[in-house]
């Protein structure tokens, strides 16, 4: 999608939406794109692209931007910005799922939740240990019977009375720990 700034005398009075009246996607998509705002307000601000891409059917129909609402104007601090299409094609578009464990309602139970007396910090992890830490912090590691020297030794490193340990010190950072067995 191009856009350019627009003479709102050359056109009449052109209908346009605020840019504070955009879907929050949109918004931040045209944001983006904006990089330094303040150059829209330029003698001759040169035309830029944005690229609209919608994670679901439901949020392309929410959006302004759509091939059928070509030259699409929005407000924008006194300008008017002209979008108009260039293409659309389809993107796939990828998603990253967040999970949240509730831990403390206040910073004095946090700190007793996971307070640094209840960690366990790796001390001189060898290779194959690191491995194992480097898998699980970049997303997980699993391993099925029969388990692995290092990643015996590492479940064994985090482990307490209690199972593991909420917190574990690697390489200078303090990271969440769990442990779950496969269903």
């Amino acid at each position: 999608m191009a856009v350019d700034a627009v003479d709102s005398f050359f056109f009449g009075p052109p209908s346009s939406v605020p840019f504070a009246d955009l879907p929050d996607h949109d918004w931040d998509t045209v944001l983006d794109a904006l990089g330094d705002a303040s150059l829209v307000h330029a003698p001759h601000y040169p035309p830029f692209e944005v690229t609209f891409a919608y994670a679901s059917a439901e949020r392309r129909e929410r959006s302004r931007f759509v091939p059928e609402n070509d030259g699409q104007r929005v407000a924008w601090d006194g300008e008017l910005l002209r979008f108009s299409f260039a293409e659309e094609r389809s993107v796939e578009v990828r998603t990253v799922a967040v999970r949240a464990d509730r831990v403390a309602s206040s910073q004095r139970d946090f700190r007793e939740a996971v307070g640094e007396e209840r960690g366990r910090s790796l001390a001189d992890p060898t290779g194959d240990q690191r491995a194992v830490l480097d898998a699980a912090i970049d997303s997980e590691y699993a391993e099925a019977p029969p388990l692995s020297d290092p990643f015996a030794a590492v479940v064994d490193a985090v482990s307490t009375d209690d199972g593991v340990a909420p917190l574990v010190r690697y390489d200078g950072d303090w990271y969440f720990a769990r442990l779950a067995r496969p269903d």
